[in-house]
């Protein structure tokens, strides 16, 4: 197949996508990605990038076109929009560098924001190839849940933007089933919308403390023989951090609990604040953020993870992608999302769901883990790892990926061979 896929966010970004067209390139398929200047997280444009600098490159077989954009800067209630609609515009504009691609799919990844459709829309109706889209947070919701947008007739405008996107998808993908009734409720036929959940890199796997991996550097801080609750990812408005400080408050006499956030965003220095008023700097430590491929090594040293978001209706029907990540790692979860992350960690008993903005409830599941550790703990590790195996590999996932655009590659080219011009006889 030959794939184009537009995704605002790419290499050297750390993103999903970036795995699924990689894997795709190996497993012989040619792709192509439309993407930006690298700008995310940090919120400026990457060493190495600029308006004319390696706006043409290659990375693991993939063909990378980056388009210009106004970097993100502080994330404001103002750059943001601009960031979105400054990737629209210029890859739109700039879509002649596709020239002589002749793709047999275009591929969407919606990671926010939505308006990266825009562009592919163009680019279907200058090739006439069939175009899917990934959607990994549904819009106008979270823009919505965000705050970031408050006034009603912008989201409401969203809302009809995303309905004509939609329209001219020819499948979507939801990395959550949940998803499906608010797609269908937009004019979509649930025959046009399929579940694909996100791969996880291969290398999220369990590592035994002290053997297979050195304790990282970053947790020197940290005592060697502490009971560690650990959040990993971006830390932002929507991981509810307050809630979690709140928990760590209650169980500050507990002197050996102590919590550990790797990554960074943000909220960072507003949830720094937060500690430092509380009191709370010997339990609660912020050691920055590090390559995804670390990750594992962090997971080792910890008891248990966090999963948190704020309490907004959106999040009840998405999945974070660090629970698959905590669950290939075999560590247990604690988690306040209700709905399908709650539903998959208590179906695979893979830790503890409580919920969402309850401190007393999230202090009262760490005491639970605490009480519980060791074998018994641990062996919830192990429940989520198989629940992982059985439903979350690289390779069922990739599996379905294909076979889906195989279908529908297949049933646009007979759609095609039937001219709208020809009538039956009457």
């Amino acid at each position: 197949m030959k794939i184009v896929i537009f995704s605002q966010l790419f290499y050297p970004e750390v993103v999903s996508i970036n795995e699924v067209a990689s894997l795709l390139v190996a497993r012989g398929h040619e792709v192509t990605v439309m993407t930006g200047l690298p700008n995310a997280p940090v919120g400026k444009i990457f060493d190495g990038y600029g308006p004319f600098k390696r706006l043409k490159e290659i990375w693991h077989g993939v063909e990378i076109r980056r388009n210009w954009l106004i970097p993100r800067g502080s994330g404001s209630s103002w750059r943001l929009p601009i960031n979105y609609v400054s990737f629209a515009a210029f890859a739109s504009l700039m879509l002649p560098r596709l020239s002589g691609k002749k793709p047999d799919i275009i591929f969407v990844n919606q990671l926010s924001p939505v308006t990266k459709a825009l562009p592919a829309i163009l680019y279907k109706k200058i090739t006439g190839a069939p175009m899917v889209m990934w959607i990994h947070d549904l819009w106008p919701e979270s823009v919505a849940s965000s705050g970031a947008i408050k006034n009603k007739r912008v989201i409401g405008a969203i809302g009809k933007m995303v309905n004509y996107i939609y329209r001219h998808c020819d499948l979507i993908f939801v990395q959550s089933k949940a998803m499906n009734p608010k797609i269908v409720e937009r004019g979509v036929s649930p025959g046009a919308i399929a579940f694909l959940p996100n791969p996880i890199d291969t290398f999220f796997v369990p590592v035994a403390p002290g053997k297979t991996a050195q304790r990282p550097e970053a947790l020197a801080q940290v005592p060697q023989d502490a009971f560690i609750l650990m959040f990993a990812g971006s830390i932002g408005r929507s991981q509810d951090l307050p809630t979690i400080i709140a928990a760590a408050d209650r169980l500050r006499q507990h002197k050996d609990i102590h919590w550990v956030f790797v990554g960074g965003g943000f909220s960072q220095p507003e949830a720094e604040a937060m500690v430092k008023k509380r009191g709370l700097e010997k339990c609660i430590h912020f050691v920055g953020s590090h390559p995804i491929e670390a990750m594992p090594q962090f997971y080792a040293a910890a008891d248990a993870m966090l999963v948190t978001l704020k309490n907004e209706e959106i999040f009840a029907l998405t999945v974070p992608l660090k629970t698959q990540g905590y669950l290939a790692c075999a560590k247990p979860l604690i988690c306040n999302v209700p709905g399908e992350a709650a539903r998959i960690i208590n179906e695979a008993d893979a830790g503890f769901t409580v919920p969402p903005e309850d401190p007393e409830a999230l202090a009262d599941a760490v005491r639970q883990a605490y009480n519980m550790r060791g074998a018994q703990l641990e062996a919830k590790g192990r429940n989520g790892r198989r629940y992982f195996e059985a439903n979350y590999t690289q390779e069922k996932i990739l599996d379905a990926l294909e076979g889906a655009l195989h279908k529908r590659i297949l049933n646009s080219r007979d759609e095609n061979l039937v001219s709208p011009k020809v009538k039956a006889n009457p």
